[in-house]
């Protein structure tokens, strides 16, 4: 059974007004603090849970992969043209990456985006125990 949802959301010139068909079964819990395109897109796939964005997570995660490739920081960030610091402070998790540097770090790992996302999803699931 499919639920209709009507989400409102506030533009510069008035509203915007979403319907979307969700499981019966779907619980959403919407923070201020997360990003509502994240969770559009949830109620659009109708996942029930979601994964809390973690950028010590994501520092792991690329320092692991990073280290199984015997590869320094200096190395590594030359092949992904960010400067070693910047690279420090991620795998650090003291800076949170963009899309672009994600990507780029994908791509010098030699593997499409959304595997290093799954992986970085992977991670953030396994450090919450």
């Amino acid at each position: 059974m499919l639920l209709l949802l009507k989400v409102v959301l506030p533009t510069r010139s008035g509203f915007v007004v979403f319907e979307v068909s969700v499981p019966h079964f779907c619980i959403i819990v919407y923070e201020r603090r997360q990003n509502f395109s994240v969770l559009l897109l949830q109620l659009l796939r109708g996942v029930s849970t979601m994964i809390e964005f973690d950028n010590q997570a994501i520092g792991r995660t690329i320092r692991k992969l990073r280290q199984e490739k015997k590869l320094s920081q200096d190395v590594f960030s030359g092949l992904v043209g960010l400067a070693r610091s910047h690279l420090a402070m991620i795998e650090g998790g003291s800076k949170q990456p963009n899309f672009e540097t994600i990507w780029r770090i994908a791509n010098a790992f030699d593997m499409a985006p959304h595997e290093l996302v799954e992986r970085i999803e992977r991670e953030a699931e396994s450090g919450k125990d």
